[in-house]
């Protein structure tokens, strides 16, 4: 018994090979696509935190075309460590894969773009002390040749 492929040209193996590696990118966008929130919102959540850090504010993320089309997303901690002992704790206890676009910041640092914003939240500054405070951030443009 002879196999059907061999029978065919290699023009039609070529369209048919074509026709596969298109699927699997298809599939493989529209899968992104919608699952790009719980990508991000994983990596955050999974990155090995300091003992007594209490979530004060959950991981959140959004795609925004503020200024330029980019993915931002945050989740707050209140660590009794503070802020720069915490960064350097959750820098060498997770690999640099799951660190990339993420910065370690304190609450109170500026930015324009922010889902969490200390100046806006005065039940935050009543609640917790703003020195020990973590802001995990994510923010990724969207197309980086822009």
């Amino acid at each position: 018994m002879t196999s059907g492929w061999k029978n065919f040209s290699k023009r039609k193996k070529t369209a048919v090979v074509t026709a596969i590696l298109a699927v699997c990118l298809l599939a493989g966008i529209f899968l992104y696509i919608p699952c790009w929130k719980c990508l991000i919102l994983w990596r955050i959540e999974s990155l090995n935190l300091p003992e007594g850090s209490v979530e004060v504010y959950p991981a959140k993320a959004w795609l925004s075309d503020v200024y330029w089309p980019h993915i931002k997303a945050e989740k707050v901690l209140d660590c009794e460590l503070g802020t720069e002992a915490a960064k350097e704790y959750i820098e060498t206890h997770n690999p640099a894969w799951k660190l990339n676009n993420i910065d370690i910041v304190g609450y109170a640092s500026m930015s324009d773009t922010a889902i969490y914003n200390l100046e806006y939240d005065r039940e935050y500054e009543q609640n917790w002390d703003t020195d020990n405070c973590v802001h995990i951030v994510y923010f990724k443009k969207v197309f980086e040749w822009w």
